[in-house]
């Protein structure tokens, strides 16, 4: 028996029918949402700090925009869809989805900036 053979892999060395591992449905949407989320939520708070000038006492003046706050819920969904998704296998591609479309989200906040 050959080495190849013991490792897992066909022994021609074809590695075509190998499937991914199931965590990166999961993994890969909170690695880019929540970059992407902080620098939202950054540029936000420099935007409305950027408006205040001589008013910053008044209370009515919002610190963060609505677009942040709509930004952090997001992170903050996608992070707990990580930790659900990796502890729960059979629930990973339904929460899969759900982290690709927070993702696809908190992209558009970055668009109607």
């Amino acid at each position: 028996m050959n080495r190849a053979g013991l490792a897992g892999t066909p022994a021609g060395g074809s590695h075509a029918s190998r499937k991914p591992p199931g965590w990166w449905i999961v993994v890969v949407p909170c690695l880019l949402t929540v970059p992407e989320v902080g620098i939202n939520i950054l540029q936000g708070f420099a935007i409305s700090l950027g408006n205040c000038f001589d008013t910053c006492n008044d209370p009515y003046v919002h610190r963060v925009t609505t677009i942040a706050e709509a930004e952090f819920f997001l992170g903050l969904a996608t992070v707990v869809l990580l930790i659900a998704g990796l502890s729960k296998p059979s629930w990973r591609w339904v929460l899969g989805a759900s982290s690709w479309t927070a993702c696809l989200l908190a992209y558009l906040g970055l668009l109607l900036r």
